[in-house]
């Protein structure tokens, strides 16, 4: 069967409930081998990482489905991207059941309170809303989990629903393609306002002589100033993940300090310490919620989890998967790449359509002199700042980069 579907190796749990095919190319080693579930570890030239991957097989019972919660609790992985899919043969909630849900809401608190404990989070579906049916009850049984990390090292995750043939099951197709990046925009990061001499980098670099006038002497400074910031941002910010796990070892280090000794400087040191990790983890905090653009959380608030999962959802919205040219589907990155660019060739050198002209008669309503008069004025430098300064910190940026916040601060 291993070479009729075109695979070289396989591996299977105890039960024979579980099968799992791969090339060559994949070293796969089996971690647990569970009654409901295989834990595999998987590693190949084409994977960025090491990738954890648990296949479910639960059982309807959702008593003998507790043991299967907890022993996934305990294969998870200490760190790496982790998945994990199949058949849990339960639901979340009711919204995922159509003629019948059964009427028990235990084994949904269940799955999830393991969701919840383990940190997973819902890799999405395309297609049908319903994974099983008896012609009679459709229900999502089965699906995709990942662990918050994975967009660290894969661009997203798609998972579509195909059609059901044999099975009263529908097949998933999961994918996690990892895309070439290209080189990085601009973009200000409201964390650095945190940084003691940022102000003081903004000050200098903009009193430097600037040859022009205007708007176009504003232009001129937020581009000298933009080049002089990647560079600050790289040597003298720093990786704001690095400078935390830093400065966390200061604080073990100081803490370690204080219980052997523990002198007024000793208690002033690990005081300091504590006071720079809170800083630090302000910056994090700020990188995160700007990243995920989201301004629904308070002054102080941090939900890294939910930071990760807008995050995640915001990749897979953005990415193109496959795109239609003159009747043929493209599914290539460069292919898709190169149909775009064409595109907007053509669209941008065609000649030009000729336009009709509106019809004004409906506006029947002109504007006075007077009316003219305050629509023409120039606006009061009050009124310009007062508009900036009610765009919020974190919106998106413009297209040069700076965000509402960088004018609202330097």
């Amino acid at each position: 069967m291993c070479r009729r579907l075109g695979f070289h190796r396989v591996l299977s749990n105890s039960s024979d409930h579980i099968w799992v095919f791969f090339s060559d190319e994949v070293q796969a080693e089996c971690v647990l081998d569970h009654p409901h579930f295989l834990h595999v570890k998987n590693s190949a030239p084409f994977l960025p990482v090491e990738v954890h991957c648990s296949f479910v097989y639960a059982k309807c019972d959702y008593i003998e489905r507790r043991d299967l919660w907890l022993s996934l609790l305990e294969v998870k992985p200490p760190s790496g991207p982790w998945l994990v899919g199949g058949d849990f043969n339960v639901v979340r909630s009711a919204s995922e059941c159509l003629g019948s849900c059964g009427g028990r809401r235990a084994p949904m608190e269940d799955f999830n309170s393991f969701i919840l404990e383990s940190a997973l989070m819902d890799a999405g579906f395309e297609g049908s809303s319903f994974t099983w049916s008896n012609r009679h009850i459709w229900k999502r049984l089965d699906r995709v989990f990942v662990s918050i990390n994975w967009t660290d090292h894969f661009d997203s995750i798609r998972v579509q629903h195909l059609p059901r043939t044999v099975s009263d099951h529908c097949p998933l197709l999961v994918s996690a393609p990892v895309f070439a990046r290209g080189p990085t925009s601009f973009r200000f990061q409201s964390m650095w306002l945190h940084h003691p001499d940022f102000l003081q980098t903004v000050r200098l670099n903009w009193n430097l002589p600037c040859h022009h006038q205007g708007m176009a002497g504003l232009f001129a400074k937020l581009k000298r100033l933009k080049n002089h910031l990647k560079w600050w941002n790289r040597d003298v910010f720093g990786n704001i993940f690095d400078r935390i796990r830093e400065t966390e070892k200061g604080v073990a280090l100081a803490e370690a300090e204080c219980e052997r000794d523990p002198s007024g400087s000793n208690w002033d040191r690990l005081a300091k310490c504590n006071d720079d990790l809170a800083r630090i983890t302000a910056m994090e905090s700020d990188f995160w919620k700007q990243k995920a653009a989201c301004n629904r959380l308070e002054d102080g608030e941090r939900n890294t989890k939910l930071f990760h999962n807008l995050i995640r959802k915001k990749h897979v919205a953005n990415k193109i998967f496959r795109i239609w040219d003159d009747g043929t589907c493209l599914t290539s990155p460069a292919l898709i790449q190169q149909s775009g660019a064409f595109f907007f060739e053509s669209l941008l050198t065609g000649e030009p359509s000729a336009l009709a002209s509106p019809d004004l008669s409906c506006f029947s309503h002109e504007i006075s002199d007077l009316e003219n008069i305050s629509i023409a004025a120039t606006p009061y430098l009050e009124e310009v700042k007062a508009v900036v300064f009610s765009i919020p910190r974190d919106s998106v940026a413009g297209p040069d980069g700076y965000s509402s916040a960088f004018f609202q601060h330097c």
